[in-house]
């Protein structure tokens, strides 16, 4: 008994482990349409082949808003010059995590006028957490090995941190007497999220009194994947208006008493795979021993001064 050809090559492409084959036209007015699909895109994205065939606007929605623009871009030098289209994005995975695609794909000119790109979807995810989480680790170390002033330590903290793994919020609240107040804060520059960072501000909380006093509280890492449905976050109005979904609280003890928080925010949900949970539980042991070593060199010091 023999499969028809197309039976066959559909079955394969449907069954392609962490990926997705597909066709891709452009029309000679440079309207775009996925003309075929299989079905391992369900997995990467969370959405059906049958559902993108339908309207292929479901699928670039699901992309990452920074990674959208550069996407069509490319398709559109392709289109001219026929040249390979091989790019790394991110879009919304089916929990509405961030997930990595590599996407490569060759055009060729149709009959009509119009392009068509064969071409296949790698999902990379698991490569991509583990270099930015990689990243991080070696920029963090970079900057603790400068041993800078603990006033100048959170600052450069947030900015290293946050831009390293691709949160969009990233701030740091310090221990003033029986409050957490933000002594700085970062973003990536899109006018709602500076406008998460305008109104919390002037915000401070107790021990455990929303994400930052419940990390204070916890003394381990405080993990919100889905702040909507978190009935102890309190800024719940502020972070959907900046379209943010997801947020950890990581406390920084010296001798045991938490002196600051680290807070992160993610626009998508689910941030919270194994390997960020063991990165920001050894952020914490790192800045507690880089504190503690530096307070106790800064005493030496005084004393040294002071005989």
């Amino acid at each position: 008994m023999h499969l028809d050809d197309n039976t066959v090559c559909g079955e394969l492409a449907d069954n392609l482990p962490n990926g997705a084959v597909f066709q891709l036209q452009r029309d000679t007015a440079g309207r775009l349409a996925f003309t075929s699909m299989s079905g391992g895109i369900a997995e990467l994205s969370g959405i059906t082949a049958n559902t993108i065939l339908n309207n292929s606007d479901a699928f670039f929605a699901r992309l990452v808003d920074e990674d959208r623009d550069p996407l069509l871009a490319s398709l559109v030098e392709s289109a001219l010059h026929l040249h390979l289209v091989d790019c790394e994005m991110r879009l919304l995975g089916p929990q509405g995590e961030v997930r990595w695609a590599l996407m490569r794909s060759r055009p060729r000119r149709m009959p009509t006028g119009g392009v068509a790109w064969d071409g296949i979807l790698f999902d990379i995810t698991e490569r991509k957490r583990a270099e930015l989480l990689l990243l991080a680790e070696n920029r963090l170390s970079l900057l603790l090995a400068e041993m800078p002033a603990e006033c100048d330590l959170w600052k450069r903290l947030v900015d290293v941190i946050g831009a390293s793994l691709g949160w969009e919020v990233a701030e740091c609240w310090r221990l003033d007497g029986t409050l957490l107040r933000r002594v700085h804060a970062s973003s990536r520059p899109r006018p709602e999220l500076l406008r998460f960072l305008e109104q919390s501000a002037d915000w401070h909380f107790s021990a455990g009194e929303g994400l930052p006093g419940l990390a204070w509280n916890a003394g381990d890492p405080v993990w919100m994947p889905d702040l909507a449905g978190e009935a102890f976050f309190q800024r719940k109005t502020l972070a959907d208006e900046a379209q943010l979904g997801c947020a950890v609280g990581i406390p920084v003890r010296i001798e045991g008493a938490c002196v600051a928080v680290v807070a992160l925010f993610s626009r998508p949900r689910g941030q919270d795979f194994p390997a960020m949970r063991r990165f920001a539980e050894g952020l914490a042991r790192t800045l507690t021993r880089h504190l503690e070593h530096q307070r106790a060199a800064e005493a030496l010091r005084a004393a040294k001064e002071a005989a």
